[in-house]
């Protein structure tokens, strides 16, 4: 159901308050005024600058009645303009903009919160409506019961269709007459008096690929991008990701991430690149990528956080991957081993869109902000891939996560020390970057492809053999060792191996590499095929 048309069903039940979450205040106010049910009442909206502004004709009287001079006015003062809304007629709709400053605010809240309060049994008998506009509703425990929520979308697919066309049309009138077909009095030469270029307009596969640039963003920012991309040849589709990326990225702890580089780039770990390339291409494909990188480092890994708000991001998060049937893949294992480049390279494997999760990034100093926070960083990745998404989340450790988060992933793949036959195309991928003609390093063992990268690049930089950087890497499999035989121990006969088919083992040594043992602890060498 539209947000038009749960407003429609509000107003005839004449619920006298709402609170709406919107990511464009003038965009729902236009299609609420709208759409005011066909009752021509008076509609108005309040900000702290500009005061009562009317939005309809009707609303004029109301704004003149309340910003009255004479009368003390409202400018700057939002409980008073909701002490002055008792003198506002029936069926009148009154909007709040940016209702969450003052809801939370320490110099308002108290005021304001009274002053929404009070509007609840007179606004019901005579069909008045304050509606609160806000990001994200997040009411306090005074008004939760007496305000009814509702949310507005970011745009589907159709409406942005729709953007894309007009701003195609208005892309194809002639820059020389404007589109008026006359130049200085005479047809205009350059379109031959139709006031359109030789353009044809975009066809369907055209519009599809600049929706899908601009899936997650709101009408206005779509507007915008689209008409700042019009050539005269049409889109330009690289500059519309990147106004894309530019306006996704203002979201707090969202990153997009559209790098070149595909799983020919990472050598080994074959059983995931095979695994999720079936998910990709299966009766179900998502159609984003959703990363979650370090999640023990997150916060949700705080069992002991006192404040609750690890906790609260943890039910806010929880509750919309099952709201939303998601399909979560944790990657758990030793650092620098691939994880982050598994996800990474998803994107341009599959050519889907890699968004990023920072839940760190999300922590908010005052009460709800974390959960708002998240929230709207949701309401982003719904837009973009619906119920239709693959979350990847990378783990060094997961002993700190709950069990209900660890549920949400259908399964875990561990990721162990590189054999030697996974090092090789590792060291190929680099050596070849770098234009470096020397032969692998035979003595990697227990080098990661971390390890690999630093030397490669440190033969570059200093204009040595790999052999001689070697000497100045120290591998994770000597800095890690303890906590890779932890590792080992948790992972072994519970998790899906990344590199060989089926459950991982530890008591698999690694293909060409004797096993070794040091005491009664597990080598670094000692690992699966």
């Amino acid at each position: 159901m539209s947000l038009i048309e749960k407003w429609k069903l509000a107003r005839q039940a004449a619920v006298p308050l709402v609170a709406i979450a919107t990511p464009d205040p003038m965009a729902t106010i236009s299609a609420i005024a709208a759409a005011n049910n066909g009752k021509g009442g008076p509609v108005v909206a309040w900000d702290i600058v500009r005061g009562c502004t009317p939005i309809n004709e009707a609303g004029k009287a109301v704004q003149q009645e309340i910003e009255n001079p004479d009368k003390g006015g409202t400018v700057g003062y939002p409980a008073m303009f909701l002490a002055a809304l008792s003198k506002a007629p029936a069926w009148t709709v009154a909007f709040l903009m940016n209702a969450q400053e003052y809801l939370d605010s320490p110099q308002w809240a108290a005021a304001v919160r009274q002053g929404v309060w009070n509007l609840r049994d007179p606004f019901k008998v005579d069909n008045r409506c304050l509606v609160l506009l806000m990001p994200v509703v997040l009411l306090p425990a005074s008004l939760k019961d007496d305000v009814v929520a509702l949310d507005e979308p970011l745009p589907g697919r159709e409406e942005l269709a729709r953007i894309v066309a007009e701003i195609d049309e208005a892309g194809r009138t002639c820059p020389r007459c404007g589109g008026s077909g006359k130049d200085k009095g005479l047809k205009c030469g350059l379109c031959g008096g139709s006031g359109k270029t030789a353009r044809p307009a975009a066809d369907g596969a055209t519009v599809e690929k600049a929706v899908d640039a601009l899936t997650g963003l709101s009408s206005f920012a779509a507007e915008q991008a689209a008409a700042m991309n019009i050539r005269l040849d049409g889109f330009d589709m690289p500059g519309l990701w990147d106004s894309k990326k530019a306006q996704i990225e203002q979201t707090r702890g969202l990153t997009l991430h559209r790098g070149g580089e595909t799983f020919a780039d990472i050598g080994g770990l074959e059983q995931v690149k095979g695994y999720l390339a079936r998910i990709m291409s299966g009766k179900r494909p998502p159609k984003v990528i959703v990363w979650l990188d370090e999640i023990e480092k997150t916060g949700l890994a705080a069992r002991q956080d006192t404040s609750g708000v690890n906790q609260d991001q943890e039910g806010t998060l929880l509750t919309w991957m099952e709201d939303h049937d998601v399909f979560g893949v944790l990657l758990l294992g030793v650092p620098g081993c691939g994880k982050s480049a598994v996800c990474k390279a998803a994107g341009a494997e599959f050519g889907r869109v890699v968004i990023r999760i920072d839940l760190g990034a999300m922590m908010g100093s005052l009460v709800g902000q974390s959960q708002e926070y998240l929230r709207t960083a949701l309401k982003v990745v719904e837009a973009v891939g619906g119920n239709d998404t693959l979350w990847l989340a990378t783990s060094n450790s997961i002993s700190g996560l709950s069990g209900a988060m660890r549920n949400r992933f259908t399964d875990t793949f561990f990721f162990d020390l590189p054999s030697r036959q996974e090092r090789l195309p590792i060291w190929k991928v680099w050596l070849g970057k770098l234009g470096l003609a020397d032969e692998p390093f035979a003595g990697d063992e227990g080098w990661v492809g971390r390890d690999i990268r630093k030397c490669a690049s440190k033969a570059w930089r200093m204009e040595i053999p790999v052999a001689d950087a070697a000497a100045y890497v120290v591998p994770v499999g000597t800095t890690e060792r303890e906590e890779i035989e932890r590792l080992r121990r948790q992972a072994d006969g519970r998790y899906l191996s990344a590199s060989s088919p089926g459950v991982y083992r530890t008591a698999v040594q690694l293909q060409g590499e004797a096993p070794k043992r040091q005491g009664r602890k597990l080598a670094v060498s000692e690992t699966q095929t």
